[in-house]
């Protein structure tokens, strides 16, 4: 599984031709479409160090990736942003490496897969599932992380899952997890999620090769 973050409202400065670029980017590199598209979503005052993305636009992004043949989803950060993405057929829900999240886990109905980044794993973790429909991957959540950070504090766990805030592709090299997440950008990508840790179409072309 590869999940690509596309950010927020400052990755595609909340206009529609930028998000249409950027989903038409991965188009041209992922031809058999086996990435997951996702954003980031929250209401007003969650997340003031982002710019909040239009939920509108989001929903204009959804459709237009499904009419491609991408599955798209989101990140949550609040019980209001949740609910919003539950009115879509989604493939999983992402819960972000922030403890204080986990507990919208109750509110996402049962069927519907978890994917969550962790810095501690749930100790009866496997194949990449920790119960239910709840997978797990690591995360460390610096910008940027090292290799060395991942490496020394999860161990055996990297070829599981892992959400990569790492400049390179050296973890992916190495472990090819069976669950891979990283933000994504174009060249002229702005904002907290765009830095340099984030895959360009050219990381992704040999992501998918």
């Amino acid at each position: 599984m590869i999940i690509l973050d596309l950010g927020s409202g400052s990755t595609c400065r909340n206009e529609k031709r930028v998000v249409k670029k950027m989903i038409d980017s991965i188009a041209d590199v992922d031809s058999r479409r086996k990435c997951y598209l996702k954003f980031q979503l929250w209401s007003k005052g969650s997340e003031p160090q982002c710019v909040k993305l239009n939920w509108a636009l989001f929903k204009w992004a959804f459709v237009y990736a499904e009419g491609l043949g991408f599955r798209t989803t989101a990140s949550v950060f609040d019980k209001a942003a949740l609910d919003y993405l539950l009115t879509f057929d989604v493939p999983f829900v992402k819960i972000a490496n922030r403890p204080y999240l986990r507990p919208l886990q109750r509110y996402i109905p049962r069927g519907i897969p978890v994917v969550r980044s962790v810095y501690d794993f749930m100790p009866q973790i496997h194949t990449g599932f920790v119960y239910g429909d709840v997978y797990e991957m690591a995360c460390v959540t610096n910008y940027p992380a090292t290799t060395e950070e991942y490496e020394d504090h999860f161990k055996a766990h990297l070829e599981v899952g892992i959400s990569d805030h790492t400049i390179g592709l050296d973890l992916w090299r190495k472990y090819k997890p069976d669950i891979y997440e990283r933000h994504f950008r174009l060249p002229d990508s702005t904002g907290p999620d765009a830095g340099a840790w984030a895959a360009t179409p050219d990381d992704l072309r040999e992501i998918l090769a």
